[in-house]
């Protein structure tokens, strides 16, 4: 083998090799955090939006049918299926899933002649979805009326915030707040929650 064909075949030598290394080790030491955090922004703003289109599904549906539309919590069961057979009072805890039902005669629960129009879970990972005190003394029910107002039992008009937040996170904004103001106008903040505290 001549001297010029050595040449041709030599690799990469070891400060070479140390160099690339250390170079991927810095770019994926920037990137993966920034990565996750994408990841996690993106996540919270879904589920944000799945709230907003449920409470928004209720009261489409309070309007359509000319009834009351509940939107409420249910337990969740082993397998991961919301159970629909009762709203639930999670009090300050995490809500686990809702329910849409069509609240024909009106007591606020969902019995055999109600018709249950949507149904889901909150969440995934390590996001949770909490209440406000004003949605919480509300029994954890939003009741819209035929008139696509919401309304509290006690007649007066509903507001509330559900924040669905993610703790642990090196996030500026790692909570999303759905808001409801004037029983009826509905829209999601970013926010930051450090302890994914319920919303105010």
């Amino acid at each position: 083998m001549n001297k010029a064909t050595r040449n041709h075949c030599r690799g990469f030598t070891l400060v070479e090799m140390l160099m690339t290394m250390a170079m991927v080790a810095i770019l994926a030491a920037i990137g993966v955090p920034s990565l996750r955090g994408f990841i996690v922004s993106n996540r919270l703003s879904s589920y944000a939006n799945d709230v907003l289109a449920a409470v928004s599904l209720a009261r489409a549906e309070s309007v359509r049918r000319g009834r009351r539309a509940v939107f409420c919590p249910v337990a969740v069961d082993a397998a991961g299926t919301p159970d629909v057979s009762a709203c639930i009072d999670p009090g300050d805890a995490t809500w686990p899933g809702w329910m849409v039902f069509v609240d024909v005669n009106a007591n606020g629960a969902p019995d055999a002649g109600d018709t249950v129009v949507r149904a889901d879970v909150f969440g995934g990972g390590d996001s949770v979805v909490l209440a406000s005190e004003s949605l919480r003394q509300a029994a954890s029910r939003v009741v819209f009326r035929p008139s696509g107002i919401a309304r509290t039992a006690a007649g007066a008009i509903q507001q509330f915030n559900l924040r669905v937040c993610e703790a642990g996170v090196t996030l500026a904004e790692n909570a999303r707040d759905i808001s409801m103001v004037s029983g009826s106008r509905i829209s999601v903040q970013r926010t930051s929650s450090e302890n994914c505290s319920a919303p105010a």
